[in-house]
């Protein structure tokens, strides 16, 4: 059986270890062999966060260098750091969201444009995969009501999920349910939004 490896990627708030967990709730009911592994200790004060996840047989939750399939970036230049990890025609989901580190603010450094990030995908053989800040919500919802940033890491998993169908929608809205039951409703409906944007980018590259 062949491993998916995944890298997620996210800044403090943004909810990268809830998205671990739930990607590997939603692998151990499709009865999944999965690792996980979370290096998130400076993301808590605002810093970068890295989580790996492995879905099949590893001997070790760490992703070694070189060996992700799988990027996923919760706002926009964390993408970057994550390309030494990257195998050759690795995919790149990345949200267009921005937040400009405070180092790099107060010190006047460049913060990279989206053309300078895909080009730099690109010459890593990785296919990069942008998605929107926020999208509309499916019918049920309101026509006006948008997934709200501070959901990125459930609409990333949503956009993930759609394109690729490596785990089955419901688990991972069964997952999304356990593990934020609070607002089970809003995540669901951001998850769709998520979901359907991923699945019709997946549908127009096939054609």
């Amino acid at each position: 059986m062949q491993t998916t490896n995944i890298v997620l990627l996210g800044i403090g708030g943004q909810g990268t270890l809830t998205m671990m967990e739930m990607l590997a709730m939603g692998a151990e009911a499709a009865g999944e062999e999965v690792r996980v592994l979370s290096r998130v200790s400076l993301a808590r004060l605002g810093g970068s966060g890295m989580c790996h996840v492995r879905l099949g047989p590893s001997s070790s939750p760490a992703i070694p260098a070189g060996e992700a399939n799988i990027l996923i970036a919760l706002e926009l230049s964390e993408v970057l750091r994550a390309l030494s990890m990257a195998a050759p025609g690795a995919l790149a989901f990345t949200s267009l969201y921005r937040r400009m580190p405070v180092a790099a603010g107060v010190n006047g450094l460049h913060y990279p444009t989206r053309d300078e990030i895909e080009r730099a995908l690109q010459e890593a053989s990785i296919t990069p995969i942008f998605v929107p800040e926020t999208l509309p919500l499916s019918d049920t919802a309101k026509e006006t009501e948008q997934a709200e940033d501070s959901r990125v890491n459930i609409l990333m998993l949503g956009a993930f999920a759609g394109y690729t169908t490596l785990l089955p929608r419901a688990l991972l809205e069964q997952a999304i349910v356990q593990r934020l039951p609070r607002f089970a409703e809003q995540n669901i409906r951001t998850f769709e939004a998520g979901w359907d944007y991923g699945a019709s980018l997946r549908t127009s590259r096939a054609i």
